[in-house]
Protein backbone atom coordinates (compact mmCIF):
# COMPACT_ATOMS: atom_id res chain seq x y z
CA UNK A 1 0.00 0.00 0.00
CA UNK A 2 1.38 3.35 -0.59
CA UNK A 3 -0.29 6.83 0.77
CA UNK A 4 -0.01 10.19 -0.30
CA UNK A 5 0.32 13.33 1.34
CA UNK A 6 -0.34 17.06 0.41
CA UNK A 7 -1.69 20.19 1.67
CA UNK A 8 1.05 23.73 2.19
CA UNK A 9 4.51 22.66 3.34
CA UNK A 10 4.64 24.26 6.74
CA UNK A 11 8.35 23.04 7.92
CA UNK A 12 11.21 21.73 5.69
CA UNK A 13 13.98 20.71 7.96
CA UNK A 14 16.37 19.95 4.91
CA UNK A 15 18.91 16.84 5.28
CA UNK A 16 19.86 16.52 9.29
CA UNK A 17 23.21 14.67 9.53
CA UNK A 18 23.59 11.73 11.82
CA UNK A 19 25.91 9.45 13.20
CA UNK A 20 24.60 5.93 14.74
CA UNK A 21 26.69 4.40 16.93
CA UNK A 22 26.76 0.81 18.87
CA UNK A 23 27.10 -0.27 22.06
CA UNK A 24 30.79 0.02 22.01
CA UNK A 25 30.18 3.12 20.91
CA UNK A 26 31.78 2.79 17.03
CA UNK A 27 30.03 4.23 14.19
CA UNK A 28 27.01 1.71 12.86
CA UNK A 29 26.24 3.94 10.19
CA UNK A 30 25.71 7.87 8.86
CA UNK A 31 23.16 9.85 6.98
CA UNK A 32 20.86 12.31 7.03
CA UNK A 33 17.11 13.21 7.72
CA UNK A 34 14.91 15.57 6.32
CA UNK A 35 11.59 15.86 7.55
CA UNK A 36 8.60 17.80 6.20
CA UNK A 37 5.42 19.01 7.44
CA UNK A 38 2.18 19.70 5.54
CA UNK A 39 -0.82 21.23 6.71
CA UNK A 40 -3.56 18.42 4.72
CA UNK A 41 -7.28 18.93 5.10
CA UNK A 42 -8.07 17.86 8.74
CA UNK A 43 -4.51 17.80 10.44
CA UNK A 44 -0.80 17.84 9.82
CA UNK A 45 0.98 14.99 7.51
CA UNK A 46 4.49 14.24 8.71
CA UNK A 47 7.09 13.23 5.60
CA UNK A 48 10.79 11.48 7.10
CA UNK A 49 13.30 10.23 4.70
CA UNK A 50 16.52 9.49 5.53
CA UNK A 51 19.73 8.67 3.44
CA UNK A 52 22.69 6.28 4.24
CA UNK A 53 25.89 7.74 3.28
CA UNK A 54 28.01 5.34 0.92
CA UNK A 55 30.88 5.66 3.50
CA UNK A 56 28.72 3.91 6.32
CA UNK A 57 29.39 0.68 7.76
CA UNK A 58 26.08 -0.96 8.03
CA UNK A 59 22.62 -0.75 6.51
CA UNK A 60 19.77 0.83 8.21
CA UNK A 61 16.49 -1.57 9.02
CA UNK A 62 14.34 0.75 11.36
CA UNK A 63 13.03 4.05 11.83
CA UNK A 64 10.74 4.87 14.72
CA UNK A 65 8.96 8.28 15.29
CA UNK A 66 7.48 9.76 18.53
CA UNK A 67 4.48 11.89 19.99
CA UNK A 68 1.95 10.43 18.39
CA UNK A 69 -0.50 9.61 21.82
CA UNK A 70 -3.58 10.93 21.33
CA UNK A 71 -3.44 11.63 17.78
CA UNK A 72 -5.92 9.57 14.66
CA UNK A 73 -3.15 8.54 12.48
CA UNK A 74 -2.67 6.48 9.12
CA UNK A 75 0.74 5.93 8.64
CA UNK A 76 2.63 4.28 5.48
CA UNK A 77 5.17 4.57 3.00
CA UNK A 78 5.03 6.64 -0.79
CA UNK A 79 6.30 4.06 -3.13
CA UNK A 80 8.50 4.42 -5.51
CA UNK A 81 10.37 7.83 -3.39
CA UNK A 82 13.43 5.39 -2.64
CA UNK A 83 15.42 2.64 -2.89
CA UNK A 84 13.50 0.43 -0.58
CA UNK A 85 10.20 0.38 1.39
CA UNK A 86 9.63 -0.93 4.90
CA UNK A 87 7.72 -4.28 5.21
CA UNK A 88 5.85 -3.19 8.04
CA UNK A 89 4.70 -0.21 9.66
CA UNK A 90 2.87 -0.55 13.36
CA UNK A 91 1.59 2.06 15.62
CA UNK A 92 3.19 0.51 19.01
CA UNK A 93 0.46 0.06 21.81
CA UNK A 94 2.43 -0.98 24.32
CA UNK A 95 3.88 2.25 24.83
CA UNK A 96 0.24 4.23 24.53
CA UNK A 97 0.43 4.45 20.80
CA UNK A 98 2.84 7.08 20.94
CA UNK A 99 5.53 5.44 18.41
CA UNK A 100 5.27 4.47 14.94
CA UNK A 101 7.68 2.52 13.60
CA UNK A 102 9.23 1.71 9.98
CA UNK A 103 10.57 -1.56 10.28
CA UNK A 104 12.85 -2.79 7.16
CA UNK A 105 13.67 -6.47 6.83
CA UNK A 106 17.69 -7.48 5.54
CA UNK A 107 16.21 -8.04 2.07
CA UNK A 108 14.82 -4.33 2.07
CA UNK A 109 17.78 -2.68 3.95
CA UNK A 110 18.56 0.69 3.33
CA UNK A 111 22.11 0.10 2.22
CA UNK A 112 24.98 2.41 2.64
CA UNK A 113 24.64 4.94 -0.63
CA UNK A 114 20.65 4.85 -0.83
CA UNK A 115 17.86 6.60 0.47
CA UNK A 116 14.62 4.97 2.45
CA UNK A 117 11.25 5.87 1.00
CA UNK A 118 9.27 8.88 2.05
CA UNK A 119 7.12 7.43 5.42
CA UNK A 120 4.14 9.18 6.32
CA UNK A 121 2.16 9.96 9.07
CA UNK A 122 -1.29 11.44 8.43
CA UNK A 123 -2.27 12.69 11.46
CA UNK A 124 -5.61 14.91 12.74
CA UNK A 125 -2.66 17.28 14.84
CA UNK A 126 -3.32 20.97 14.40
CA UNK A 127 0.20 21.96 15.91
CA UNK A 128 3.92 20.74 15.84
CA UNK A 129 6.95 20.98 18.50
CA UNK A 130 10.15 19.14 18.20
CA UNK A 131 10.18 15.21 18.77
CA UNK A 132 12.27 12.63 18.31
CA UNK A 133 13.28 10.08 15.29
CA UNK A 134 15.61 6.91 16.01
CA UNK A 135 17.02 5.36 13.04
CA UNK A 136 19.01 1.81 14.58
CA UNK A 137 20.32 -1.43 12.88
CA UNK A 138 23.50 -2.32 14.50
CA UNK A 139 23.62 1.10 16.36
CA UNK A 140 21.22 3.71 17.27
CA UNK A 141 20.63 7.42 16.94
CA UNK A 142 17.82 9.83 18.10
CA UNK A 143 17.35 13.23 15.96
CA UNK A 144 15.19 15.99 16.73
CA UNK A 145 12.13 16.65 14.33
CA UNK A 146 9.24 17.89 14.06
CA UNK A 147 6.15 16.23 15.62
CA UNK A 148 2.69 16.93 16.71
CA UNK A 149 2.55 19.22 19.74
CA UNK A 150 1.33 17.12 22.96
CA UNK A 151 -2.31 16.65 23.45
CA UNK A 152 -3.33 18.55 26.38
CA UNK A 153 -5.11 15.77 28.91
CA UNK A 154 -8.64 16.29 29.72
CA UNK A 155 -8.10 17.21 33.41
CA UNK A 156 -5.86 20.23 32.47
CA UNK A 157 -8.70 21.42 29.84
CA UNK A 158 -11.50 21.19 32.15
CA UNK A 159 -9.56 23.43 35.03
CA UNK A 160 -8.64 25.44 31.95
CA UNK A 161 -12.40 25.85 30.86
CA UNK A 162 -13.02 26.34 35.06
CA UNK A 163 -10.31 29.63 34.91
CA UNK A 164 -11.68 30.76 31.60
CA UNK A 165 -15.40 31.06 32.93
CA UNK A 166 -14.61 31.70 36.29
CA UNK A 167 -12.57 34.91 34.41
CA UNK A 168 -15.72 35.52 32.16
CA UNK A 169 -18.10 35.54 35.29
CA UNK A 170 -15.82 38.21 37.04
CA UNK A 171 -15.30 40.46 34.62
CA UNK A 172 -19.46 40.08 33.57
CA UNK A 173 -20.31 40.56 37.56
CA UNK A 174 -17.60 43.60 37.59
CA UNK A 175 -19.44 45.30 34.50
CA UNK A 176 -22.62 45.19 36.10
CA UNK A 177 -21.20 47.35 38.85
Amino acid sequence: MSLSYGGPLVIDTGPVPFTGTDIFNDVAFTGSLDTKVYADTGGFDFVYQFSNNASSPDAILHLSAASYSGYLTNADFLAGSGASFPGTVERDAAKGGDTIDFLYSVAQAILPGTNSVQMVIKTNATSYTEGTVTIQDGGNVSINAPAPASVPEPATLTIAGFALYTLGMRRRNAARC
